[in-house]
């Protein structure tokens, strides 16, 4: 008999809950759920008690599985851009990763002082043209939005893998389902309410990460501008890209036909879901035909199976 695992992967935003689910069959993957909820109140991720958001979060949990029969075991979550401090920092090769870790969070606490009892993690960058020595990109994230996750997933008898920030779990599910275009020079957009991210990558691997806010869509082109002349084309021009896409929940048609013509980029408005074995059910699913694209973040969490 086949043994069959159900993971998910939830997207949490000041707004919804989304959720992906898939199921492992023989190391087969079958998504077998694509849903959201809107929450009953917007959550103020900076003045609202934890309390609070713990509370709108399990009623959203609890509609998902009125409305789509969820049944994962095991879960990840991804929480919004604006929850993470992103920083490219020197690294010092001479540390381990638990001392590189210690000297990053000294670091925080000088560049973000207002920000307490943080996790650290960083992603190594290897000198490259835009930068010639080993360098870091660090997020820290506090501790009490990590604690309201696992608190939420052992009230629900679920098994908790990972927490993980909206644009980086979007580029997993981007590179699953795009691999063959993930080479040489790659970069990605990411929107959310207010908030916009970039990651350019080279094979995979991340060179640089960065967000910024907004305050309105049509803003965009020109603070992208800004960015892209001073950090990523003054050494890498737009044909030397290899592919760019754009993701997020704040993603429209005419949206990205405004960043292809302001920014002189062909983004790639990508499906996450295309490469995965479906279930027949969902190809009556409005968010699997027509919102696929927000749920990219969902999908790159549940592929987070180890």
């Amino acid at each position: 008999m086949s043994k069959s695992e159900n993971f998910a992967g939830f997207n949490l935003t000041s707004s919804k809950l989304q959720v992906v689910e898939i199921a492992v069959v023989d190391n087969q993957v079958e998504l077998v759920n694509v849903d959201e909820a809107f929450l009953n109140e917007e959550i103020n991720f900076e003045n609202d008690k934890i309390s609070k958001i713990g509370a709108l979060l399990q009623s959203a949990y609890e509609e998902l599985q009125l409305n789509s029969n969820l049944n994962p075991k095991f879960v990840s979550f991804c929480l919004p851009i604006e929850l993470f401090s992103i920083v490219q920092l020197p690294l010092d090769e001479r540390l381990s990763y638990p001392e590189a870790i210690e000297d990053f969070r000294f670091q925080f606490s000088i560049l973000f002082p207002y920000k307490n009892n943080l996790t650290i993690k960083y992603y190594s960058v290897e000198p490259n043209a835009l930068n010639k020595d080993l360098s870091a990109v660090v997020f820290g994230v506090e501790n009490s939005f990590l604690e309201l996750i696992d608190n939420f997933a052992k009230n629900n008898g679920l098994k908790l893998f990972y927490v993980d920030n909206a644009h980086t779990a979007s580029n997993l599910a981007l590179i699953n389902s795009n691999s063959v275009l993930c080479k040489g020079y790659y970069l990605s957009i990411f929107i959310q309410k207010k908030i916009i991210s970039y990651n350019l990558s080279f094979n995979q691997k991340i060179l640089r990460m960065k967000s910024f806010t907004y305050n309105r869509i049509g803003d965009l082109p020109e603070l992208l501008n800004s960015e892209f002349e001073q950090e990523i084309f003054s050494k890498i021009n737009s044909e030397s890209l290899s592919a760019s896409f754009i993701s997020g929940d704040e993603i429209s048609p005419s949206l990205v036909s405004l960043l292809r013509k302001s920014l002189n980029i062909d983004f790639i408005l990508f499906n996450p879901f295309d490469k995965l074995k479906t279930r027949s059910e969902l190809f009556e699913n409005k968010f699997f035909l027509k919102k696929y694209n927000s749920f990219s973040s969902a999908l790159g969490m549940a592929l987070r199976l180890n």
